[in-house]
């Protein structure tokens, strides 16, 4: 009997070791092939695999879940010589399609940065996070109210003690949106001034998260102005939009915390002005090396008159009552401090009506439609490199 326990325990050590060892080869896996004269081709693919439930209450009380694929992507960035490289991002998103999402030139000097193409656009914080950044496991209603999306322009940046990044394109989420509907301009033109205190990277907030191997505790301001126009179309009026957000981080060895808010102001000839605010917060820590605990709140209140948007602005939500949601969860990194390989879980709690708020129902985010408090709960699988 002692020599099957004995046995049984062999079998175990050696499977835990075995995937102790196959985890540790994932986190020194280097997805870069390195050319002569210092070129070099990044390939890293983006996996979630996702299972959500939601439940509205009330006299509409339903149930709805499922396994949903939210997206699945390819990115490879190929770097030509120092200082200059061609990004690529091909992936189905929210609705299954695959599509070009991505697609620009990238050059540095020094603290200088141009790039030229289609680009992310960030013009609220919480969209900053890359998808697999994101501790919660999507994100927030109000990141997606307030996006910019991906846009189609150029991009000018200086990265020293204080950061100016200033772009030029054809509107926000206008080349690609996952969520809302695309707000196409003539013009548009969006200006970023960052306070960095503290040492940090320029890529330090791609992730929510910050892991126990960070030694220093930094902070970092940020103020954001968007504006665009577009004349007058045969389907819409002229119409001009201005978002303003201003945003504040603190991180350290093993706790991250977020906050932003925003401002949206939409006019049109002929019609009233439609104006919304925002405002989100976002705290996690690592009570263990692998296992982050997090909790966010956002809140869209709509301003003035409660004027509706307009039905091509948000897929055709109002936007005209209080959104407010609370998201509590759990990550666990099977490879850790680092976006890599995760399990995610979290619980959603949305106060107010969706119908008439600016959220469109989404069966993959647990978003409802329903007129009333609704709750939802995700489990998701990230693989990312």
């Amino acid at each position: 009997m002692l020599e099957l326990r004995l046995l049984l325990a062999l079998i175990l050590f050696s499977a835990t070791a075995g995937a102790e060892s196959a985890l540790d080869q994932a986190a020194r896996l280097d997805p870069t092939f390195r050319f002569g004269g210092g070129g070099s081709l990044t390939v890293a693919p983006l996996l979630q695999a996702r299972w959500t439930g939601a439940e509205t209450g009330g006299d509409e009380r339903r149930t709805v879940e499922g396994f949903s694929i939210p997206r699945a992507r390819l990115i490879t960035t190929t770097k030509f010589f120092e200082g200059f490289q061609i990004r690529l991002r091909i992936g189905s998103g929210q609705g299954g399609g695959v599509s070009m999402q991505q697609a620009y030139a990238d050059a540095r000097s020094g603290n200088f940065q141009l790039l030229v193409g289609q680009m992310p656009l960030v013009i609220n914080s919480p969209e900053e996070p890359s998808p697999e950044g994101l501790s919660t496991a999507d994100y927030s209603a109000y990141s997606n109210t307030f996006a910019g999306g991906t846009t189609q322009g150029i991009r000018a940046s200086y990265r020293g003690k204080v950061r100016f990044i200033v772009t030029v394109g054809n509107g926000a989420r206008s080349a690609y949106s996952e969520l809302l509907s695309p707000l196409v301009a003539d013009i548009a033109t969006t200006g970023r001034v960052e306070l960095p205190i503290g040492d940090q990277a320029n890529t330090e907030y791609l992730s929510m998260a910050s892991f126990r191997k960070r030694q220093n505790v930094s902070a970092r301001l940020g103020l954001t102005g968007h504006f665009q126009n577009r004349r007058r179309t045969n389907a819409n009026p002229a119409n001009d939009i201005e978002v303003v957000s201003a945003d504040a981080g603190i991180r350290g060895a093993g706790f991250s915390i977020s906050a932003s808010a925003a401002y949206l102001r939409l006019a049109q000839t002929g019609l009233p002005v439609v104006a919304s605010a925002g405002f989100w917060l976002f705290g996690s820590i690592f009570p263990a090396r692998r296992v982050e605990v997090f909790a966010q709140f956002d809140a869209i209140y709509p301003l003035g008159e409660r004027a509706p948007f307009p039905a091509g602005f948000a897929s055709g939500q109002p936007g005209t009552t209080l959104f407010r949601t609370l998201t509590y969860g759990s990550n666990f990194y099977l490879v850790p401090d680092m976006q890599r390989l995760k399990i995610q879980a979290d619980m959603q709690t949305m106060f107010d009506g969706q119908s008439t708020s600016i959220v469109p129902p989404n069966t993959a985010l647990g978003v409802l439609s329903a007129s009333g408090l609704q709750i939802s709960g995700r489990v998701q699988l990230v693989v990312a490199l």
